[in-house]
């Protein structure tokens, strides 16, 4: 699978969907991680660092979405990027779809992406482990 890392569009954004050691991970597995040139740069992470790990980078969102099958975000697409979704294609991110406009939920349906709201995982006994480790990680930036 080719999984994606876009740099992040929402203003004032500086998380990014996966660490370095986390993208090595999932190179060891097999996959292809594309991670936009800079993406990083906001929590601490070097374009040289994620391309240690096994990363391509890529030189722009465009080519990111372009290339993957799963994209893994911090924050929902923004308008900008809903056109370079593409058909069934997954995507995970804290997508606050219930509260977002039309637009994103539009286009996920009009071309059958998946979508894995961050802020919807749950375990059995109602924690939210997603949300939590990202509060943690945003209340130290």
């Amino acid at each position: 699978m080719i999984i994606g890392i876009p740099r992040e569009h929402v203003d004032d954004e500086k998380r990014v969907g996966l660490s370095p050691a986390a993208v090595h991970t999932l190179v060891q597995l097999g996959h292809e991680i594309q991670v936009e040139q800079g993406a990083g740069a906001g929590s601490g992470f070097s374009d040289d660092a994620y391309r240690s790990a096994g990363a391509v980078i890529a030189h722009c969102t465009e080519e990111v979405y372009g290339r993957s099958d799963l994209l893994v975000k911090v924050q929902y697409p923004t308008p900008g990027e809903h056109g370079w979704l593409r058909q069934d294609q997954i995507l995970m991110a804290y997508l606050h779809l219930p509260t977002r406009e039309a637009g994103l939920r539009q286009i996920l349906l009009e071309r059958s992406c998946s979508a894995v709201d961050y802020a919807a995982v749950a375990l059995a006994d109602g924690t939210a482990p997603v949300l939590a480790s990202m509060s943690r990680i945003a209340g130290r930036m």
